[in-house]
């Protein structure tokens, strides 16, 4: 529960490094201005009709109800709350093509057919099962050739049945082959 957040053992167990009381605030307060920054994005889309960027968030392991893998809350799915309660009814597709299962977003939405949540990642973090949902674990070591024959195997189907109205592309750069903690072998071009 969001009260949870208040204590320091909390986050410490969701970014697995020490939290104090002092640190406490702020680290809240970075995750809130990431869902600030993504719920910005997607009323400029809405009001523009513009591709719109945010280079933080995407903090997709967070569920609806824990945060896990450095995620205290899901900025993606506060943003979708937030169209729903203004009148946005249209099918969402959620693109995923950070390093990581994009597990916490597909959770929060499971039993919601109007989200599709699409993910390309190493490996599942769960089993989540999801009623509109696309999940692609391809292992360790994989380079541009897969990677993207995956994506373009497989991404223009969901598209063309699932008629998004909004898409939100969670673009983690933990794909590239020069990433430090990361496991694939990702070009700057086949990231691009």
């Amino acid at each position: 529960d969001l009260e949870s957040l208040q204590r320091p053992e909390t986050i410490t167990g969701i970014l697995g490094v020490p939290v104090t009381d002092l640190d406490l605030e702020q680290v809240l307060d970075f995750q809130r201005l990431m869902c600030g920054g993504t719920i910005q994005a997607t009323r400029l889309v809405r009001s523009t009709g513009c591709v719109t960027v945010h280079l933080g968030g995407g903090f997709h392991h967070a569920g609806r109800d824990r945060g896990t893998g450095f995620c205290i809350l899901n900025d993606v799915a506060v943003a979708i709350a937030r169209l729903r309660q203004r009148g946005f009814a249209d099918n969402v597709l959620v693109v995923d093509l950070d390093l990581h299962d994009g597990n916490g977003t597909r959770q929060i939405f499971a039993a919601d057919q109007t989200v599709h949540t699409f993910s390309i990642h190493n490996q599942s973090w769960g089993d989540e099962e999801a009623v509109a949902s696309t999940a692609i674990a391809l292992g360790t070591g994989v380079g541009d050739e897969v990677y993207l024959g995956t994506l373009l195997k497989t991404l223009p189907g969901v598209v063309e049945a699932h008629r998004p109205r909004l898409i939100v592309y969670i673009a983690g750069c933990d794909v590239a082959d020069d990433d430090r903690l990361g496991d694939w072998r990702i070009s700057a071009a086949g990231i691009f």
